[in-house]
């Protein structure tokens, strides 16, 4: 599972690459397909193109609900390793950066 804003959601991998068709939604990408058939499919996520096969997801959103089966599931969430039965995800406050003149940002 991967939602963002973000095209590019780090090493050049756009697995998100709806992100910015709509500003009041984020990029809902998730696959139940094993390593060894996602694996595979890392240059179309290098080129921005969505997954193949099922089943799968791949949906603009503005809140995603994720049930886990067992009692807690370890997720992580920006680097941090988290344990939750429930996550839910949605859109946050804008941020804006101001960038000085001159800067290619």
């Amino acid at each position: 599972v991967v939602a963002s804003v973000l095209r590019d959601v780090g090493l050049h991998c756009r697995v998100t690459y709806r992100a910015r068709e709509d500003v009041d939604r984020f990029h809902l990408v998730a696959s139940g397909l094993p390593a060894g058939k996602l694996g595979p499919q890392m240059p179309r996520v290098l080129m921005g193109r969505p997954l193949r096969g099922e089943p799968h997801i791949d949906v603009l959103a503005t809140q995603a609900t994720l049930a886990f089966t067992s009692n807690e599931t370890t997720y992580i969430v920006d680097g941090e390793l988290l344990r939750a039965r429930q996550v839910r995800i949605g859109m946050g406050r804008s941020v804006m950066f101001l960038l000085p003149s001159g800067s290619d940002g």
